[in-house]
């Protein structure tokens, strides 16, 4: 129901994207980001990550997985889908790909939502913070994830070349904490949030109902 912007989730290679996945979870549309002051690039490479805010992001989880069958937020959320694809299309490419685009929608998207806003706010972390949270754990979660796949043979020098000092601190931070992370990561997994089925996929599964036999290839949309 609630989706990532895809800004955000190109970012990083499976394994670590799949480390955000289960620390992100939910999917939503944005709103413009016009309610508070914008993140820029500095904000994201500048932030650090402490282990209370990702701690939150299962009591936030929880809670988003509450709204999951909220009409109000199911048909808000619906509306919002087409907003978000062409707020990313008009975004420029450095935002998209430094995640400032994607983080900034994700907080206008969350604050425009009352349920949404109190999902978050209510687990005791600021929606700015938790967008933050999110885009800022994918480079720390890629380096650690290559170094804990590859041992010795990681590159990972190579990769944190031009990490800022805040960005080389979120390593350290995910590195010394990576079995609680981990244990996050099953955690919130439980609260994965079901996409909404698209009219052609409900099309098919009535036809599988009512004893239609036919599979119909199709590539994966994601």
């Amino acid at each position: 129901m609630l989706v990532v912007p895809r800004s955000i989730s190109r970012r990083a290679p499976r394994a670590p994207r799949r480390v955000a996945a289960a620390m992100i979870l939910v999917a939503v549309a944005a709103l413009p980001a016009s309610a508070q002051k914008p993140v820029t690039a500095a904000d994201i490479e500048n932030y650090r990550l402490t282990m209370s805010n990702i701690e939150k992001m299962v009591p936030v989880a929880r809670n988003l997985k509450a709204l999951e069958n909220d009409s109000d937020v199911k048909r808000w959320a619906a509306e919002q889908r087409a907003k978000n694809e062409r707020a990313e299309e008009t975004a420029s490419a450095a935002d998209r790909q430094s995640g400032v685009a994607g983080t900034n929608q994700v907080i206008a998207m969350y604050s425009a939502h009352p349920k949404v806003r109190r999902a978050v706010e209510s687990a005791g972390i600021s929606v700015r913070d938790y967008a933050l949270t999110m885009v800022s754990i994918f480079a720390p979660a890629m380096v650690v994830g290559m170094e804990k796949q590859s041992g010795p043979k990681a590159n990972t020098a190579e990769m944190t070349k031009g990490f800022t000092g805040a960005q080389r601190a979120n390593v350290d931070l995910v590195r010394a904490n990576w079995t609680r992370i981990e244990a996050l990561m099953k955690e919130t997994k439980k609260y994965e949030m079901k996409e909404p089925k698209e009219s052609s996929d409900a099309a098919e599964d009535e036809g599988s109902e009512e004893g239609d036999t036919t599979t119909v290839s199709r590539p994966d949309r994601r």
